[in-house]
C-alpha cells in the first residue's frame, strides 16, 4: 500500500464531514425560518430558553425519525443530521487510521487508535448516562 496517503484521506474525510455538516445545519435553519417552525412547534417555542419546559432539546428528537424528517423537509431534522455527521467525522478518521495501521501491521499505532476510539465512544455512550443536566 505504498500509494495510500493517510494524511490525504484524513484531510478529505474532515473536509467532507465539516462541509456536509455545515450545509445541512444551514439548510435546516433556513427551512425552520421559511416554515415558521419545525417538528410541529413555532420558532418562538423552539428558541425559548427562559422556560426550559418549552425548549426543543436533542433528547426530544428520536434518531429513528431523522429519515422521515428529512423527506418531509423538517428543519430540525436537517440540523440534527448535520450535528450527527459532525460528531462522527473524527470517529471516521480514527477508524480509517486504525484500518491503515492494521494493513501496515503497526501494532503500537493500532493500540493507540483503539484507545482513542474507546475514549470517543465511552464519552458519547457511557458518560451521558451518568451526567444529567
Amino acid at each position: 500500500m505504498k500509494d495510500f496517503n493517510r494524511d490525504l484521506v484524513t484531510s478529505w474525510i474532515l473536509k467532507a464531514g465539516v462541509v456536509t455538516s455545515i450545509t445541512l445545519i444551514i439548510l435546516g435553519i433556513i427551512i425552520i425560518f421559511v416554515k415558521g417552525g419545525s417538528d410541529g412547534e413555532s420558532i418562538s417555542y423552539i428558541g425559548n430558553y427562559y422556560n426550559s419546559n418549552a425548549t426543543l432539546s436533542s433528547h426530544l428528537i428520536p434518531l429513528g425519525n431523522i429519515p422521515h424528517g428529512i423527506v418531509t423537509l423538517d428543519g430540525v431534522y436537517f440540523v440534527t443530521l448535520g450535528l450527527w455527521i459532525l460528531i462522527f467525522t473524527p470517529i471516521t478518521v480514527v477508524v480509517t487510521a486504525l484500518i491503515s495501521f492494521y494493513i501496515e501491521k503497526n501494532w503500537l499505532y493500532i493500540l493507540l487508535s483503539c484507545v482513542v476510539l474507546f475514549d470517543l465512544l465511552f464519552a458519547m455512550l457511557v458518560v451521558p448516562i451518568f451526567v444529567h443536566f
